[in-house]
């Protein structure tokens, strides 16, 4: 059983970089850099993936006035 955990954690290790490197080739990519993109204005402060910074992005476009937001996950 040893063998097999060891194979899983590479594997989750294996997809978390191939992930990141999606993730950063998304953000860098022309499609990213054009007018109204939310990618374009990601980043991190408790987040993992740039989500503050979009969900900012958002408030800023609708207003916050009296909304309410929850993030589940």
């Amino acid at each position: 059983m040893f063998g097999g955990k060891r194979i899983v954690k590479q594997a989750q290790v294996a997809n978390r970089i191939a992930l990141q490197r999606w993730w950063d080739d998304l953000r860098t990519s022309a499609r990213a850099r054009q007018p109204g993109r939310l990618i374009a204005h990601g980043r991190k402060t408790y987040s993992q993936n740039d989500e503050d910074g979009i969900v900012l992005e958002i408030f800023n476009r609708i207003g916050e006035g009296d909304r309410r937001f929850i993030e589940f996950g």
